[in-house]
């Protein structure tokens, strides 16, 4: 069906949420027997969104009943070795999905417990950023991470990712920011990547809808005049180097690009986090203008060097500072034109604990939950304090309190850079993403006297 009912697309009725799962299952024999195998479902594409194509909505409660006593039952009796992957959606609500779906929380008086759920192996999400397309690609690694930490047990797989609107031959930067959002799901524990098309005709369908969008391949539809884009060759270094069963290991790339003044490619709308300090422009900050009101003053968090504005109807560059998220409920700080007068920008001063406080509203800078790898991404919360580690007799005039580590920063007034020592000193406070990443694999060999080997895949 086209568009759905609110809130929930199937008619909650045994009978019929029973026949939806055993259609499910007859889907799966029917492609088992033309000899396709499938190894995974997720019970909805997209449950959040009303398409107006072939579309079902879900609530995550609604999805968890279907699973627990309709197609989870059906699937473990007729086809037991089949996944089955949660949510499908965009990264904004993937821990909250996550924890409805594959926790199951038991609160007594006395304690508090967390359970596997008996059938959902994982979850699956896209790459979308839910606003505008520039910023697809680009974020939720944190939700990736944080979910893998609340189920550790659970199979993360990204499942879609596309470039819009239609075909651009020859387009290197869609081409990069897959390789991106590949290369960053798999460092925040996710466990594979899947393209949302292999090969489309040269406007970028055929669509019924006109949703037309890019691919790694581009042909007629009787296959001449064949494009391989720049992407394909993206997806091909990953899909050679990171053969199934590769497992990631920890690793660092440390790059120094002595702070040259080359484009950084970042642009408004895209958040700001910490990465691996690299010496370069994405990583250099200032105190900007100072910023008066009626309660209180400070200065507004810019970035040292001008970005090249994307608007190609704009021929120029903008000044980009920090400012509030715009796209509740998410709460990560992002990057706006300075001069953008709809933009609400926290004015800063680094006060004598080390805590970035906004004047406003006596707010500091934080990272945002409990995530402290790469990629970790920042939000003003209520500022908060620990005993310090001085002397029992403290020296006079000394604080006996000092700022919690996740809320304690350093401005480097020779360099610009902007840490966090009491977290991870090489972690630096960067515009969107670094210029330099790379992720490590151990990969499985196949000669018996090596072990495994390792694969590291540079960006």
């Amino acid at each position: 069906m086209t568009g759905s009912a609110w809130p929930n697309g199937l008619i909650d009725t045994p009978q019929v949420k029973y026949a939806w799962a055993r259609y499910i299952s007859k889907w799966i024999t029917a492609y088992n027997n033309k000899g396709v195998s499938v190894w995974s479902v997720t019970p909805q594409n997209e449950p959040e969104f009303a398409a107006p194509w072939d579309a079902c909505l879900y609530t995550a409660e609604f999805q968890k009943d279907f699973i627990d006593h309709y197609l989870g039952p059906v699937l473990h009796s007729e086809h037991p070795d089949v996944l089955i992957l949660g949510f499908d959606h965009n990264k904004d609500h993937l821990v909250d999905w996550t924890e409805t779906l594959m926790v199951q929380q038991e609160v007594s008086k006395k304690h508090q417990e967390k359970k596997k759920h008996e059938y959902v192996d994982g979850m699956a999400f896209h790459w979308y950023s839910g606003g505008a397309r520039v910023e697809d690609g680009t974020y939720g690694y944190d939700a990736v991470n944080a979910s893998h930490h609340l189920a550790p047990e659970a199979f993360l797989l990204a499942t879609e990712g596309c470039s819009c609107p239609g075909v651009e031959v020859g387009n290197w930067l869609r081409a990069e920011r897959l390789a991106h959002d590949v290369m960053f799901d798999l460092q925040n524990h996710a466990q594979g990547w899947v393209d949302w098309n292999l090969l489309v005709n040269h406007e970028g369908g055929p669509n019924h809808l006109g949703n037309l969008c890019d691919a790694a391949l581009v042909t007629n539809e009787d296959l001449t005049d064949v494009v391989v884009q720049p992407k394909f060759h993206y997806l091909a270094h990953f899909s050679k180097f990171v053969p199934p069963g590769a497992v990631r290991i920890k690793s660092t790339a440390v790059g120094n690009y002595h702070f040259a003044p080359v484009d950084p490619n970042i642009q408004a709308g895209v958040e700001v986090g910490m990465y691996g300090c690299e010496r370069s422009v994405r990583q250099v900050w200032s105190f900007g203008a100072e910023v008066k009101t009626s309660a209180a003053q400070g200065r507004v968090l810019q970035l040292a060097s001008a970005a090249l504005t994307m608007d190609q109807s704009y021929d120029g560059t903008v000044r980009l500072c920090v400012a509030r998220s715009n796209r509740l409920p998410r709460t990560a700080l992002r990057l706006a034109d300075c001069t953008d007068p709809a933009a609400d920008f926290p004015t800063l001063v680094l006060n004598p604990l080390g805590q970035m406080v906004d004047t406003n509203t006596s707010l500091c800078l934080s990272f945002i939950g409990d995530v402290r790898e790469p990629g970790a991404l920042l939000e003003l919360t209520t500022c908060e304090v620990v005993p310090s580690e001085s002397p029992t007799e403290p020296v006079h005039g000394a604080s006996t309190v000092r700022a919690a580590d996740h809320q304690f920063f350093a401005l480097s007034s020779s360099t610009g850079e902007i840490t966090a020592p009491n977290v991870d000193s090489t972690l630096c406070l960067t515009a969107g993403w670094p210029f330099l990443n790379a992720v490590a694999f151990k990969i499985p060999s196949t000669e018996k006297d090596k072990p495994f080997t390792t694969s590291v895949v540079v960006m």
